[in-house]
């Protein structure tokens, strides 16, 4: 029984054993599906922590940047403070030369209404003086022409007179002849040939008189052109008249100057509203106060790069108005520079007019050679004729001769006939005794007589000669005096053509001046208009823009200011100063040497 109990209780014991190893293995399982589930929430716990610390860093990081960026901003109020009270400090200072401009306006108000008068009348006798302009130029055309058909008449007369040289040596050839036999048609080709020299020498008279009276012309051109300079320097005096223009964009910057203020003040107030912002804005907390941080901190930024944005755009306008500024500016100096010299003008004037009076004298010169040439001329005809008689005397003479050694041929032939009858021989030896000695002497005495006249008309033929060679020389010098007064002519229309071109080019500058003027004028009041306009953008630098509007009517005053200095001392300029000029001139001129060569004769002549 009892081993039947123990097998029993071991049975009971193990079955127990089974069912408590069961249990375990049960718990075991459970419990570790239990440690696997509480890993799996440790993970996603870590991960959920992780996450947290991960976006508090980014948090933490973000507030730091948006206190950055809060400290940047207040330093930006700060300065932009500074700027509005120097700003404001500048629109003081404005409003007190706006104050005392506008005195000045109300006092300037009659002044321009007269110069709008004067300036109207001026551009009426501006339109006068280009019409007796244009008739100058007419008349200078047809002096030029008349200049032109002179200058052929010279050159025909050059070739006439080589032609006459040449046939002046060929009449020393004829008078080389004169010991021969001279021809009566001969005498009268001399004497028309003298003739016609005559008639020339009246011709080439007539054409220096048509010289003497074009150059009266010109010179009386030269001074109604004179009279021109002086009319355009007073017309570019008058131009202060465009002073008006800057009165009133005075009174458009004063206008700009209220908007501004007011503008100025709408600034202050939303630069208070925008520091008692930042002084009240708390620290954030949650992520709720983060996000409204950020936004606002995202508006600001917009906003600011709008302003700036703004700001860039406003600055670009202003640098292209500075440069255009400038740019007017150098366009106005280098009219200013290449404005031409009156002085410089008036003393080359002055100098044509000298040449003239001298060419005028040369011509006189000319003109008392002429009739010099003429008593010559008369005189060498006298001698002519003169010569002629004795000529015909001389072969008369020289006949004479001819026959009498014909007949002391024949006597000396019967005198060498031996005869044959011894009284006829005795009575040729008395005959020959008889007619010898009387033979002889007439002989002789006619022999020394053609002699002593072959050595006259020797004499005669040398000193007419002599006179040839003189009258010869004459006529190189008219040949020279011809070229110079040529030259003198060329020199005197280059200089007129060159006074035109400086009165022309006188005249664009002064357009160019006007409508540079009218251009600055322009863009001044542009740059008040867009200023205006502009009124709602803040500005670093305001008062730029009337430093530059007064600059420029600064410059624009002292330039007229200089063209009146510059006209009232062309006006002062006296005749010394301009003869002292001339004079230093005509020494530069004299020390270059210039020299031309003469078509007529030989060397070379020196421009006067």
């Amino acid at each position: 029984m009892n081993f039947i109990f123990q097998q029993s209780l071991s049975v009971a014991t193990n079955s127990k054993d089974v069912e408590v190893q069961n249990a375990v293995r049960e718990a075991e399982v459970k419990w570790f599906q239990k440690v696997a589930e509480l890993e799996g929430q440790l993970k996603t716990h870590a991960q959920t922590v992780n996450i947290l610390v991960a976006e508090k860093s980014e948090y933490q990081a973000s507030l730091a940047k948006a206190n950055e960026l809060l400290k940047l901003k207040a330093d930006e109020w700060e300065e932009t403070q500074q700027q509005l009270r120097s700003f404001q400090q500048k629109l003081n200072e404005s409003e007190s030369a706006l104050a005392s401009i506008r005195d000045e306006n109300s006092s300037k108000g009659l002044e321009i209404s007269d110069k709008q008068k004067r300036y109207d009348e001026l551009a009426t006798e501006l339109r006068r003086v280009e019409g007796e302009r244009d008739e100058h130029k007419h008349q200078n055309n047809q002096l030029q022409q008349r200049i032109n058909v002179t200058i052929q008449q010279v050159a025909m007369l050059q070739a006439e007179l080589q032609e006459k040289q040449s046939q002046l040596t060929s009449t020393q050839v004829r008078l080389k002849q004169l010991g021969g036999s001279l021809k009566d048609s001969d005498d009268t080709s001399i004497v028309d040939e003298l003739k016609a020299e005559r008639e020339r020498s009246a011709s080439l008279e007539k054409i220096i008189a048509g010289m003497k009276s074009d150059l009266a012309e010109k010179e009386q051109a030269s001074q109604q052109y004179q009279q021109f300079v002086h009319q355009l320097n007073q017309q570019l005096s008058n131009l202060a008249t465009k002073v008006q223009d800057s009165t009133r964009e005075n009174e458009k910057l004063k206008e700009q100057n209220t908007q501004m203020v007011e503008h100025v003040s709408s600034l202050e107030t939303r630069l208070n509203k925008l520091n008692q912002f930042n002084s009240h804005t708390p620290q954030p907390v949650d992520n709720q106060e983060l996000v409204k941080l950020k936004e606002e901190l995202r508006t600001a930024l917009e906003e600011k790069y709008a302003l700036k944005q703004k700001l860039d755009s406003q600055e670009i306008e202003r640098s292209s108005y500075e440069e255009s500024i400038l740019r007017y500016q150098e366009t106005i100096r280098r009219l200013e520079e290449e404005r031409p010299d009156e002085r410089k003008l008036l003393a080359a004037m002055e100098s044509d007019r000298v040449a003239a009076q001298r060419a005028t004298a040369q011509n006189s010169k000319l003109k008392d050679q002429l009739l010099e040439m003429e008593q010559v001329k008369a005189q060498m005809i006298e001698q002519m004729h003169t010569l002629e008689a004795r000529a015909r005397q001389a072969q008369s003479l020289q006949e004479c001769l001819i026959d009498a050694q014909n007949e002391i041929k024949n006597l000396n032939n019967r005198l060498n006939q031996k005869p044959e009858d011894p009284q006829v021989n005795g009575n040729t030896s008395e005959i020959e005794e008889s007619l010898s000695p009387e033979a002889t002497k007439k002989l002789e005495i006619r022999f020394t007589e053609l002699m002593r006249k072959l050595a006259d008309t020797a004499d005669e033929k040398q000193k007419l000669e002599h006179l040839v060679m003189q009258l010869q020389g004459e006529t190189e010098t008219i040949g020279e005096y011809v070229a110079l007064y040529q030259q003198q002519r060329c020199l005197l229309r280059e200089r007129a053509a060159e006074k035109d071109r400086e009165i022309a080019r006188m005249g664009d500058d002064r357009a160019e001046l006007v409508q540079e003027l009218k251009k600055v004028g322009h863009l001044v009041l542009q740059l008040v208009n867009d200023q205006r306009d502009n009124n709602s953008v803040p500005s670093s630098e305001p008062k730029d823009y009337e430093t530059v509007a007064f600059a420029i009517a600064d410059q624009v005053s002292a330039l007229l200011n200089r063209m009146e200095e510059s006209s009232q001392e062309t006006r002062k300029l006296t005749d010394e100063e301009l003869l002292a000029l001339h004079s230093k001139r005509n020494v530069q001129a004299h020390d270059q040497e210039t020299l031309l060569p003469c078509p007529c004769c030989s060397g070379q002549l020196e421009v006067v």
